[in-house]
């Protein structure tokens, strides 16, 4: 398990989610007496559950007071404005149940706790579904699953199986990564290519801060991978219908004047309004050192930025040292942001509020770290992160002050211990 995990196997999935297996049933003997019969059945009982967990213990800081740098879209703060280190940006707990009643029927459950945008830790259900076979190659599920957005979506959590402290927050940093309903999984060899499709249909709501739900509609998820010896390329496609209600309520108050106003509305709406993704990724493991990438563009009808994200990364392993580069970028624009007309006392908020909302969105990151497997199912990480915003843009720091000079730079310290069990 420890050289799957450390390689950063895209495998990885098939270890911490449901992968059914054959339990070894043993036999009984008519005549056999009734406490051998209860000796068994406990030992049948006992193969039918598996029980795992992974978690990370962190600490970040940041040289920036004027703005937070955050991980995910959900959490409220993290180091820089609101403190200088803070333990909350990478720590996590989770835990998995999995049921293998047959070989034909399993199910998941696994639950995480972090940081949410109430600044609480309250246990979320991360996976929740059933599996049944239909064949060897030929799987159905239902419940909540992950949306196979990108290579490492599925386990984006689990820092023990990623070479990095998290995963790029240019590319990873999405308003939504589960699904309640159905999927379908199909594997298939041809020759040595080994290829598998993953595809979801569903729906989520979330809270993504105070006084913002999200709701995505008629949503699913298309993913190919093919993997041929120690390389793997991964082409995926997404679309969904997306609400923000009280920001969408915001946006109604241009309304109040007139055609420009509502054309304005009508443009960047946040309701009911399509958001697809094109996504392609890339990955190659020989065992000494790893590359890869991912690319992808984002087409919208609404506030969310189209445009391009991608990032690059490589890292060589010298024993159980592993040193790292990444560097990604984000680049989204709707090409032009309409302002209102009037009295800057009047319309200037209004239009700052539309800036911030629907403004273009550029950011880059130097990544550079270590990684150092000290323990079979543990490891340490050390990460500084350069990140670069861009004048007349906005970026992807959290609780940005008035002061803050956009062009400038911030530069996040990251130490993590992640493990598994």
């Amino acid at each position: 398990m420890r050289q799957t995990l450390c390689n950063g196997s895209l495998s990885l999935i098939a270890t911490l989610v449901a992968c059914p297996a054959v339990a070894e049933v043993a036999s009984l003997k008519e005549n056999q007496p009734p406490v051998h019969s209860e000796l068994s059945f406990a030992r049948e009982l006992k193969d039918m559950f598996r029980f795992s967990g992974f978690g990370t213990l962190g600490v970040a800081g940041s040289d920036e007071d004027r703005a937070d740098f955050v991980s995910t879209i959900t959490q409220p703060h993290g180091p820089g404005y609101t403190r200088d280190w803070t333990a909350a940006l990478d720590s996590r707990l989770g835990v998995q149940l999995t049921f293998l009643p047959t070989d034909k029927f399993s199910a998941v459950v696994q639950v995480t706790t972090e940081q949410e945008w109430d600044n609480s830790w309250e246990p979320d259900i991360e996976w929740a579904f059933v599996q049944y076979d239909l064949t060897s190659n030929l799987s159905i599920r239902a419940g909540r699953m992950v949306v196979p957005l990108f290579m490492f979506s599925e386990f984006r959590k689990v820092g023990f199986a990623l070479p990095w402290v998290r995963p790029p927050g240019e590319f990873y940093f999405v308003p939504y990564h589960t699904s309640d309903g159905l999927g379908v999984l199909f594997k298939h060899n041809f020759g040595d290519v080994r290829y598998t499709f993953y595809g979801t249909y569903g729906q989520d709501d979330s809270r993504l801060h105070e006084g913002i739900h999200s709701k995505w509609r008629q949503g699913f998820s298309l993913s190919n991978t093919f993997e041929y010896k120690d390389t793997s390329f991964r082409a995926s496609y997404s679309s969904a219908k997306m609400t923000f209600e009280e920001r969408d309520d915001a946006l109604a108050l241009f309304k109040t004047f007139g055609p420009q106003g509502d054309a304005i509305y009508d443009e960047f709406s946040l309701r009911d309004r399509e958001y697809t993704q094109l996504a392609f990724g890339i990955w190659h493991n020989p065992g000494k050192w790893f590359a890869g990438g991912e690319w992808s563009r984002g087409f919208s009808d609404s506030y969310i930025q189209p445009g391009d994200t991608w990032y690059i990364t490589s890292g060589y392993r010298f024993n159980k040292l592993t040193p790292y580069l990444m560097y990604s970028k984000t680049r989204r624009d709707h090409g032009s942001t309409p302002q209102l007309s009037g009295p800057p006392a009047t319309v200037g908020p209004l239009n700052d509020f539309l800036f911030a909302l629907t403004g273009p969105l550029r950011q880059s990151t130097i990544t550079v770290g270590t990684r150092w497997d000290f323990a079979e199912n543990a490891a340490f990480k050390v990460q500084l992160d350069h990140i670069m915003t861009e004048e007349n843009s906005n970026s992807l720091l959290w609780n940005v002050q008035p002061d803050f000079d956009f062009g400038d730079s911030v530069n996040v310290l990251s130490f993590t211990v992640d493990f598994v069990f």
